[in-house]
């Protein structure tokens, strides 16, 4: 479009847009890869919650009250891992919400600026087309009234 004599002055505000919009999508797939992470170690702690509570049990029956003592300390421990877990997805969740409103209002600014830049390019091929027209009307009469003159 630039070659053809238009420009957009508000190009800059456009490119900042567009920008703003990669940063935001760079960092919603970051936010996405902490989810995945938080979730795959979550997922670990609450196996190892399982395994805990299955060695509890054993040492119960098997009267290891020493092993018991242990197994219930970690345990507190494994819990407190989980719902810390718990509390970083819930952030991430709505740090995501948030993320996600920024980059849909991004990329609304940034369509309306497009479709703005769009109309303007528009109206300005059709005002040249219109001059070109009118400079060809006029080069035709000036000719047909040579002629005219001639005979």
């Amino acid at each position: 479009m630039a070659g053809d004599g238009f420009m957009f002055r508000f190009q800059k505000v456009l490119d900042l847009r567009d920008q703003q919009e990669r940063a935001l999508e760079i960092e919603l797939a970051g936010i996405d890869e902490a989810v995945a992470r938080c979730k795959d170690s979550l997922r670990r702690w609450q196996e190892a919650r399982r395994a805990l509570l299955d060695q509890l049990a054993d040492a119960r029956r098997e009267g290891d009250w020493l092993e018991h003592a242990n197994c219930t300390a970690y345990l507190r421990h494994v819990r407190r891992q989980v719902g810390r877990h718990h509390a970083d997805l819930d952030a991430l969740g709505l740090r995501r919400q948030a993320v996600r409103a920024e980059l849909e209002g991004a990329m609304c600014s940034r369509k309306a600026l497009e479709n703005y830049r769009d109309k303007l390019n528009r109206e300005f091929l059709h005002e040249r087309e219109r001059a070109e027209e009118k400079i060809i009307d006029l080069h035709s009469a000036r000719t047909y009234i040579r002629t005219e003159e001639a005979m």
